[in-house]
């Protein structure tokens, strides 16, 4: 399961965007990931009962907004917009384990990104 939501605000030069995304846990690849095997009783030398990889449920919230300056200033050249941006608002991490929730294959924290910018027209 997945699914997006998104809120936006845009009126005389304010802007402003919300949006969130979630996808559930899933399955991230087939039997014996990483050669990670089950201890098995047949004398067999291959891993048929390996572990299975699934990727932890996630979500993360982006927010972005923009504000015109000739809503402050007045009339400008090149009608400027200054712009803010924050990916990954809540720190969302990233997670996958093998077979079981407890096994931990990788753990990913990609942190906070801040944009910050300054846009016109020529």
């Amino acid at each position: 399961m997945s699914y997006n939501v998104t809120a936006y605000y845009d009126n005389n030069g304010i802007s402003a965007r919300l949006s969130y995304v979630f996808n559930d846990k899933s399955y991230a690849s087939q039997s014996n990931t990483q050669s990670l095997c089950y201890p098995t009783i047949s004398s067999q030398p291959t891993c048929p009962g390996g572990a299975y990889l699934f990727s932890q449920a996630y979500g993360q919230a982006d927010f972005s907004s923009s504000l015109r300056l000739s809503r402050l200033f007045g009339e400008l050249p090149t009608d400027p917009e200054v712009t803010f941006d924050v990916q990954n608002l809540f720190l969302s991490k990233l997670r996958t384990f093998d077979q079981f929730a407890n096994a931990t294959h990788s753990y990913y924290n990609q942190g906070q990104v801040f944009l910050f910018g300054l846009r016109g027209t020529w």
